[in-house]
């Protein structure tokens, strides 16, 4: 099993790491955890997350989940064969929908 990050998604990571650092190492480090076990938990049932509706055929099959005690940031993934691939981290208040239309394939 594997988890594969896209550019975009380690941008995410470092500006999300960045904004909560500001609160203090502490709220980072638990970030860390949550979304890593978040992530491990999916890893290992990829299909267990909301299935992501898009008229943008670029993401199909794409699916999401919030952060435990992280809620306000969603991870968008796609399953794959042997895991999956983490596509972006974003925070919920932000405009999903435009933010997917823009993104070119592959980032």
């Amino acid at each position: 099993m594997s988890i594969v990050y896209s550019a975009a998604a380690l941008a995410d990571l470092e500006q999300i790491e960045e904004t909560l650092g500001q609160v203090g190492h502490h709220v980072v480090q638990l970030f860390r955890q949550r979304s890593a076990r978040s992530l491990v938990s999916h890893e290992r049932f990829p299909l267990s997350g909301t299935e992501y509706e898009s008229v943008d055929p670029q993401f199909p099959g794409m699916r999401y989940f919030p952060i435990r005690r992280f809620t306000s940031y969603v991870v968008f993934y796609e399953p794959l064969p042997d895991g999956i691939r983490v596509v972006r981290v974003l925070h919920s208040s932000r405009d999903i929908g435009a933010i997917f239309n823009a993104d070119p394939p592959g980032s």
